[in-house]
């Protein structure tokens, strides 16, 4: 028997099984985002320039810590896996009523 996928993600719905080392990057990361939502939402922080920047490195070095863990052993390429043998990215029932409700909000 196939094994049929129910989910209506764009992206991979695969449970993702993040190591250490990706972990540590998305905590970098979001902890970059957080002190840049912090400074943004009127905290008080003392040098607010030092601050942005550092948010700012912290979200890049995060992304790069875990997109670096996750892509550097896979071959080179676009990642698209079984994209087009779903409903709602080829032309589906959930597809066409996507794209109408999308229009229709439009």
């Amino acid at each position: 028997m196939a094994n049929i996928d129910h989910s209506l993600s764009l992206a991979t719905p695969d449970s993702r099984h993040l190591d250490t080392i990706q972990k540590l990057g998305l905590t970098v990361a979001a902890l970059g985002v957080l002190l840049l939502i912090a400074a943004g939402g009127g905290a008080q922080f003392p040098l607010i320039p030092l601050f942005f920047g550092l948010s700012l490195l912290l979200i890049f070095a995060g992304a790069i810590i875990y997109a670096t863990r996750t892509y550097l052993t896979l071959p080179e390429g676009v990642k698209n896996n079984a994209v087009w043998f779903r409903s709602l990215t080829n032309r589906g029932v959930w597809g066409w009523l996507f794209g109408i409700i999308i229009t229709g909000f439009y």
